[in-house]
Parts: structure tokens; C-alpha cells; sequence
């Protein structure tokens, strides 16, 4: 699944404050899945989860340009 389990907001929230504090900062993003099944549904699902947590991350205040 690309759904954020809600057990890992608190830790989502982490990385907003500190990137609130330190405005220089960048970070990079990356999704991963098993090996189980179509590589390209896997690489797509990858994708969907980093988007999910880019989106949360910004939804929050930080600027899309902070998070690769």
C-alpha cells in the first residue's frame, strides 16, 4: 500500500519540526517494496509511497522544494 500507517506520523511530525527549525535543510526521499510480484507494479508502488509521505510532509508547511 502508498497509505502512511498513522503509527508513523509522530515520527513524520519529527522530521516537520526539524525542518521547520533548520530551513536549509533537504531532504531526499526514497520508497521501497519487496521483491515480490511485477518489478513495475513494485516501482510504481515505490513511487506512490514516497509521494504519500511528500504529501504529508508538505501538508504540514514545508515546501515541496525541501523534499526530494
Amino acid at each position: 500500500r502508498a497509505t502512511i500507517n498513522p503509527k508513523s506520523f509522530d515520527e513524520l511530525d519529527e522530521v516537520v519540526a526539524m525542518m521547520k527549525e533548520n530551513s536549509k535543510v533537504v531532504i531526499q526521499l526514497e520508497g521501497h517494496t519487496d521483491n515480490q510480484g511485477n518489478a513495475e507494479a513494485n516501482l510504481k508502488l515505490s513511487q506512490q509511497r514516497v509521494d504519500a509521505v511528500q504529501k504529508y510532509i508538505t501538508s504540514k508547511g514545508v515546501s515541496k522544494n525541501r523534499v526530494t
